[in-house]
């Protein structure tokens, strides 16, 4: 047999060109994997952002509140004050949660540059 004839014989094999498919295929896959966990990791960044943006707004709409009590020369009431404070608190344990996902990413080595 002529290299001619071996070409043919392995370019027309079924199992050639199942073995193509296959190795097309697990790369497809490992791309897909890829693509759809970096993905999923920027929709849970950009929930964790808009947590902290929504605690922060908590945390300032108590000074603000408290502020402006201070300025126009009126009292809160003791309800409403609890509830801004409670509001502050969560925020301000929220904002330290986001603080600490940052580090943690930086330890790992996952956000080297420190953004975000």
């Amino acid at each position: 047999m002529t290299f001619d004839d071996w070409a043919k014989l392995v370019l027309q094999s079924n199992v050639v060109a199942a073995v193509i498919v296959g190795l097309f295929g697990v790369l497809t896959l490992k791309l897909g994997i890829g693509k759809f966990a970096s993905e999923k990791w920027w929709e849970q960044r950009a929930a964790a952002y808009a947590a902290v943006i929504e605690a922060l707004h908590g945390v300032r709409a108590f000074h603000a509140k408290f502020a402006d009590s201070l300025e126009k020369g009126y009292e809160l009431s003791e309800g409403y004050v609890s509830h801004l404070d409670q509001r502050s608190t969560s925020g301000l344990d929220e904002v330290r949660k986001g603080a600490n996902i940052v580090h943690d990413e930086r330890a790992r080595g996952l956000n080297p540059e420190g953004c975000g």
